[in-house]
């Protein structure tokens, strides 16, 4: 995997990407709400895709390896951020996966770069109808905010404290990289500016979920909210696929999100 990073009117943003084939797809991954780095997030699932699709994962400024700029990460900067990297690097075939918060992003992205692909893998997608759980999830995050800023300051917490909410399948070495960018990032001016945008996300994404019978949707989610996903706005145009695991798919069940994954670009090629 590739490592750079691109000047953008948002900030240095780094990126990692496995080489793009014109032949092939190209996946651009985009992370839940975090400040770790995102190819480290998914790193388990990527590295174990075959060869020939191209890789594109982007961490947006204030989160990973872009986490020492400041960027006012309201969803319009947050997006134009993963908008700026693409239309420079101009990945071929491309096809948007997302977790969480960046299932949201994902659909605001194809929203927003209509000629961009009509095909999304989402995992546990947030969206505008479980709108007072993330709410409320921000206001305990500001809540703690000032406490956490103190106890860090004073050397109270440290980059182990970290390990256990990171990737947990990966080497060690990495885990200790990635808990080290979530401890610089957590919580920084960015992080929180991202929090006080809630309220916009959600009209953000009531904007891009009118238009979810244009896009090719899998969306996997863990058993326990398989019947809530299937009575959702996705339940109408989305193969919902369901399987043991929690939120974080990807780590507590990587078999399953991978063969999914590797049948949706097959299916769609």
């Amino acid at each position: 995997m590739n490592k750079d990073f691109l000047d953008t009117k948002y900030g240095k943003t780094y990126y990692f990407y496995k080489p793009f084939s014109k032949d092939a797809k190209t996946l651009i991954f985009i992370p839940g709400f975090s400040g770790d780095s995102a190819y480290n997030t998914f790193r388990n699932i990527i590295d174990e895709l075959p060869d020939p699709f191209g890789i594109l994962v982007i961490d947006t400024v204030g989160t990973g390896h872009s986490y020492q700029e400041y960027m006012n990460r309201t969803p319009e900067n947050v997006v134009g951020n993963i908008i700026e990297v693409i239309t420079y690097l101009k990945p071929t075939n491309p096809m948007v996966v997302g977790h969480s918060y960046g299932g949201a992003y994902a659909l605001q992205l194809v929203d927003k770069v209509s000629d961009l692909t009509n095909e999304l893998f989402l995992i546990e997608p947030r969206y505008s109808q479980i709108s007072y759980n993330f709410l409320d999830e921000t206001y305990q995050f500001l809540k703690h905010f000032k406490n956490f800023s103190e106890d860090k300051a004073k050397g109270n917490i440290s980059v182990e404290d970290f390990i256990d909410s990171v990737n947990p399948l990966v080497a060690e070495e990495v885990k200790k990289e990635n808990a080290e960018l979530l401890f610089n990032a957590y919580a920084n001016e960015s992080i929180i500016a991202e929090c006080l945008a809630t309220e916009e996300m959600v009209k953000q994404m009531e904007i891009a979920e009118r238009n979810l019978d244009n896009f090719d949707i899998v969306l996997l989610c863990s058993k326990d909210r398989e019947e809530e996903y299937k009575n959702s706005i996705f339940g109408p145009s989305s193969k919902i696929l369901s399987a043991a695991g929690n939120h974080s798919l990807q780590w507590t069940n990587e078999k399953f999100v991978l063969d999914n994954l590797i049948n949706f670009i097959n299916g769609s090629e």
